[in-house]
């Protein structure tokens, strides 16, 4: 992951979006040229969309980014509604993540966070510090989206027990 120090959240998810794209046109691109179809979703028990023609691919591929793009936009902006209660705000929280997983597939990788951790804790796998890490992102998504009138004092007491050394 790039350095976020000092951009905003919506700095750092600009960034993020533009590398996932990236990354995915870039797939899709080798596959057409070796003249091979394209997985979308390679998951288990899941439809495959493959590509034959070029305008095919085209088309295919504009809708699956949209749908892919509304699905980690919906992850990384999901965020507690006025007069929501906590419960429910979890639940769509949680189906936002059921989502992602389904689309994507996978975590986003944090390899650099991964790689910093790997020097602190040598003994964990890399898989091991990549779902904690994972896992930590969306705690931290979930806590800061919840709604700050109600929850702001909780955010404010974990901010001062990590001040303290306290984890």
């Amino acid at each position: 992951m790039a350095n976020t120090e000092g951009k905003s959240f919506d700095e750092v998810h600009e960034e993020f979006i533009t590398k996932m794209w990236s990354l995915y046109g870039t797939k899709v691109r080798k596959a057409l040229r070796e003249g091979k179809h394209y997985d979308f979703d390679d998951s288990k028990n899941r439809p495959t969309v493959k590509v034959s023609t070029a305008a095919d691919a085209s088309t295919k591929a504009k809708a699956e980014k949209e749908v892919l793009i509304d699905t980690a936009f919906n992850l990384f902006n999901v965020r507690q509604k006025d007069d929501e209660d906590l419960a429910s705000y979890y639940l769509r929280f949680i189906s936002a993540i059921k989502l992602y997983d389904r689309h994507f597939g996978a975590q986003i990788s944090l390899q650099n966070t991964v790689q910093k951790m790997k020097k602190i804790f040598p003994s964990k796998d890399e898989k091991e510090i990549q779902a904690e890490e994972w896992n930590l992102l969306l705690a931290y998504l979930f806590i800061y989206r919840s709604d700050q009138d109600k929850y702001g004092m909780f955010v404010e007491n974990l901010k001062s027990q990590e001040a303290m050394g306290h984890k």
